[in-house]
């Protein structure tokens, strides 16, 4: 293993700083509190909208107006948030309520906000973020996108397991912790938005220039943020909590800027992309950017909007969040870890699928309720979606195959066809005529050909071709010997193959003389030479890519079985013949 730079042991020593820094947040998170109601906003006044627990409400009814939180009027739903955070869980708050014209007086205990579920689910998710900012930044030490990554999913990682609004502030400490959470807000936008810009190539500009054109508003806001958030708590402040929420909404409009900036900046680096591979280092991000909070808006969102409850508690919707950070990992550390076409495929279906039987629970349980009770409704919806999902999600998957991801699905299947009819092939001949055809329709090239090496001698022989009616009566001689390698790898014209695909560098002017692009051998168990399958340039004139030189690779040593499978029929055969001819002679 690598030894760590002095910068790298640096950072990780502000990782392990933080992290300790965000333990200290539990406690503020697990004590904080709030009313045991919901409000909403309407025609300029504050009205309960639903009991969280009855029990902790006492002549507190749905549709009542809030006037008095004990002697403070509050003026926004943020207000009453804040207002409940001033006090421990389990503290008596005298209300002031108007129902049906008259002033009533009532009192609330203020509960707990937070599940302990939520906490160990929302610091796994913050946990296994920060061991993937370390991956990345001892992955690639020294590197600029590695260190603007790493503190992109650090910060991603402190906004998840601290919140500004999670603390109780009854001491200085839950000050510091909010104000690590704005930091860590604004750092998160900004490092993306910034990563945008360097990765997977670095667009015009310094990079001082970028980081500074992208820090310095976020650390203006979280400045003045800062002050008036510290103000309200200390000085108990309803006034100076409602300038914090101006610039907060200043301050959100501003990150969602980022984010979209980011976005469009992605999508522009996909459309300009040299080669397949940086297209899909930029699929593996914008997948992860799509299905990280897929289950948030479609199981805990979408219920609440159409007025059901959600299948599943929202905290468990926040698991999906670490496909964020892994999505993004994988993409800059081993982004051929898995085949990103195959991974969009599965999730596009499983999100039609989870999609429609959402659809189906909901209209289970919404028709059946008023029948046969709620719960009973949601047990049977649960039991249908179960033993629908399967069936339902194979038939989806090759719905979606075909038709939202046709080409890539004739290819495998073209793909599968032409490794099958070379393992067919009965002579040469027809494993020269396969290899030369499929290829052709696979990869469409100027000119191709397959050349069996003979012994002794090494003759070559032009079984098939394409292109190549020069070499049919006269083709040269192959010197071995001549050989700087084993072969092992093909051989290519460097601009004829997309960069960061392992190739042996071609004699650029044997091959610009024989119109070559990319030779392939094909070899024995034994690494013996049998044959090559000489390529000219793509038709369209782009570079071979990862795929093309993958596809035609498994096809040759496939066909290198072949071949001496061929030969090895052709020995047998001719020795029959011979032991046939000697008992005749006998």
């Amino acid at each position: 293993m690598k030894p760590l730079a002095p910068r790298t042991l640096f950072f990780l020593a502000i990782d392990v700083a933080l992290l300790f820094l965000c333990a200290f947040s539990i406690p503020f998170l697990f004590n904080r509190s709030q009313a045991p109601f919901a409000v909403k906003e309407s025609g300029g006044g504050i009205f309960i909208s639903r009991l969280l627990d009855s029990t902790a409400c006492q002549n507190v009814q749905v549709g009542d107006k809030l006037i008095l939180w004990g002697q403070t009027q509050p003026s926004s739903a943020d207000d009453i948030e804040f207002l409940a955070e001033l006090s421990p869980v389990g503290d008596l708050v005298s209300l002031t309520l108007e129902r049906k014209a008259q002033r009533t007086e009532a009192s609330a205990t203020l509960v707990r906000f937070y599940s302990l579920s939520y906490i160990v689910i929302v610091w796994f998710v913050g946990i296994v973020t920060w061991c993937l900012a370390i991956i990345v930044l001892t992955a690639r030490q020294g590197n600029v996108v590695a260190s603007t990554l790493h503190w992109a999913m650090i910060a991603m990682a402190v906004v998840v397991v601290t919140a500004y609004e999670g603390t109780t502030p009854i001491n200085h400490l839950p000050i510091l912790s909010s104000l690590l959470f704005f930091v860590a807000y604004a750092g998160t936008a900004s490092a993306f938005v910034l990563f945008t810009a360097i990765f997977p190539r670095t667009k015009p500009g310094s990079f001082l220039l970028k980081a500074s054109l992208v820090f310095f508003p976020a650390l203006v806001l979280v400045v003045i943020m800062s002050y008036h958030y510290s103000r309200a708590l200390v000085f108990t402040s309803v006034e100076e909590f409602s300038t914090f929420s101006f610039w907060f909404r200043i301050f959100h409009m501003l990150l969602l800027t980022y984010v979209g900036a980011g976005i469009v900046s992605f999508a522009h680096s996909y459309i300009t992309a040299a080669t397949s591979e940086e297209r899909k280092k930029l699929k593996w991000i914008l997948w992860g950017l799509c299905i990280g909070p897929m289950p948030f808006l479609t199981l805990v969102i979408v219920p609440h909007e159409i007025g059901i409850d959600p299948p599943i508690p929202e905290e468990y919707s926040l698991l999906a969040l670490v496909i964020i950070p892994g999505a993004f990992a994988i993409s800059f550390v081993k982004h051929r870890v898995l085949d990103i076409e195959v991974v969009i495929r599965r999730t596009t279906a499983y999100t039609i699928v989870i999609g429609a039987l959402l659809a189906a629970y909901v209209a289970f349980v919404s028709g059946v309720a008023s029948l046969i009770g709620h719960l009973t409704a949601s047990a049977g919806a649960a039991i249908i979606v179960a033993l629908l999902f399967e069936p339902l999600r194979v038939r989806v998957q090759h719905a979606v195959d075909r038709h939202f991801f046709r080409v890539q699905y004739d290819f495998r299947k073209a793909e599968q066809r032409f490794i099958d009819n070379i393992k067919h092939a009965w002579t040469l001949s027809q494993l020269g005529e396969v290899l030369v055809k499929e290829t052709d329709n696979l990869i469409p090239v100027e000119r191709i050909g397959f050349f069996a090496l003979h012994q002794p001698g090494n003759r070559l022989q032009l079984v098939a071709h394409r292109g190549f009616g020069q070499l049919e009566r006269h083709v040269p001689q192959f010197e071995i010997e001549k050989l700087n390698s084993d072969l092992l790898l093909p051989a290519a014209l460097d601009e004829s193959v997309e960069a960061g695909i392992s190739h042996e560098t071609a004699d650029g002017e044997v091959f610009r003389r024989w119109g070559l692009a990319l030779v392939y051998s094909l070899l024995s168990r034994e690494s013996e030479i049998l044959a090559f399958l000489v390529l000219g340039k793509k038709r369209s004139g782009a570079r071979f890519t990862l795929e093309d030189v993958d596809l035609v690779k498994n096809a040759c040593t496939q066909a290198g079985l072949s071949i001496e499978r061929i030969k090895l029929r052709e020995k047998l055969f001719l020795e029959q013949i011979e032991s046939g001819r000697l008992r005749e002679l006998n």
